[in-house]
């Protein structure tokens, strides 16, 4: 079972998408959240320097008071937001976490990069639950950063899409579908969603492929079978590409959370993914 879920936080509209989805499944699982606010330091960083040119004095210190500013402003929003979710779904905040069987969640804010925060918080993580689009300039640094969590420390992450509602959170997973070729990658992602797995009412297994049967799929059924879950195997055909074939296949089964090996698979679609 999951014990701590990493829901990084940067002070935009997404945060509460990420402190509602991340705080339900602290409450689903009875386990621990960490919101972590990762503030921006600019006396902490190499000087600012435009096209390639020393900056002036004056410039040096409007730079750093208006990043000042900015991170003031984010964290003040960051907070916010978390305390507006504390208060809606009435979780129990702490810093000091233990075994209880009940959920329990704090705001954690520390000063530095943002990948390297985010990697490091990441490391004795059980997920990492991210809203966002890499297409939103505002937010590419942190996709970034959660990408390079997901890629250094092989944490699973939950991908959340930004349209989801209050009742698209409470079935999350409730439809599950798993992308399964074969590959370490998606073998990881199968046991690390586990317990989405378990909790599921139908779980679907899809291998694109050119074969009639998957092998691949036969075993993923014998192992899951050991879990108490019994998954419905589809083979289906790659004529339309790896990433339409599965995508369209998992929306005809109106799954809401495909699970799929982190760069094992390139998807593009607007439901939930767990990695």
């Amino acid at each position: 079972m999951y014990r701590k879920i990493l829901a990084p936080i940067f002070g935009s509209p997404a945060d509460r998408t990420t402190l509602a989805v991340g705080l339900g499944l602290a409450q689903r699982f009875s386990c621990h959240l960490e919101a972590l606010f990762v503030r921006f330091e600019p006396l902490e960083t190499q000087p600012f320097v435009p096209l390639g040119r020393d900056m002036s004095g004056f410039a040096a210190k409007h730079f750093i008071e208006a990043a000042i500013r900015a991170a003031d402003e984010a964290q003040g929003v960051a907070s916010t937001m978390f305390a507006e979710a504390i208060k809606e779904t009435g979780v129990e905040t702490t810093e000091t976490p233990g075994a209880h069987a009940k959920p329990s969640a704090e705001l954690r804010i520390v000063s530095g990069g943002m990948a390297e925060c985010i990697e490091r918080a990441s490391r004795l993580s059980d997920l990492i639950v991210f809203c966002g689009e890499a297409s939103d300039s505002n937010m590419q640094r942190a996709y970034d950063a959660v990408e390079g969590a997901l890629l250094s420390g092989a944490k699973p992450v939950l991908f959340v899409s930004p349209t989801i509602d209050a009742g698209g959170i409470s079935k999350l997973g409730q439809q599950l579908a798993i992308a399964f070729d074969g590959s370490a990658t998606a073998a990881h992602a199968v046991t690390a969603a586990l317990p989405f797995l378990k909790q599921a009412k139908t779980v679907h297994s899809f291998e694109v492929t050119d074969q009639k049967a998957s092998a691949n799929l036969a075993e993923l059924k014998r192992y899951l079978a050991l879990h108490g879950v019994e998954p419905a195997p589809h083979v289906i055909s790659d004529q339309k590409g790896v990433d339409v074939a599965l995508v369209d296949a998992v929306r005809y089964e109106r799954c809401d959370l495909l699970v799929l090996g982190g760069y094992g698979h390139s998807v593009s679609a607007s439901s939930s993914s767990a990695v």
